[in-house]
């Protein structure tokens, strides 16, 4: 019998369509997925540093 454990966390981010919903189905338009942030050793640090590559990557993702 083998046993296998692991320690993992991941965060998804989503952009959804709040002005074309149907009731509470919301399509989304936008995903970001960032993996391994268990391990790291600073984890704030590497989360915001994550969050802003994914937008980096997304030039069109415009702030108003």
């Amino acid at each position: 019998m083998n046993t296998y454990s692991a320690q993992y966390a991941s965060m998804v981010i989503e952009i959804v369509d709040i002005k074309n919903a149907t009731g509470n189905d919301y399509k989304v338009i936008w995903k970001a997925f960032i993996g391994d942030l268990y391990t790291t050793f600073d984890l704030k640090t590497k989360t915001l540093e994550a969050i802003d590559q994914a937008f980096i990557q997304s030039p069109y993702i415009q702030k108003n």
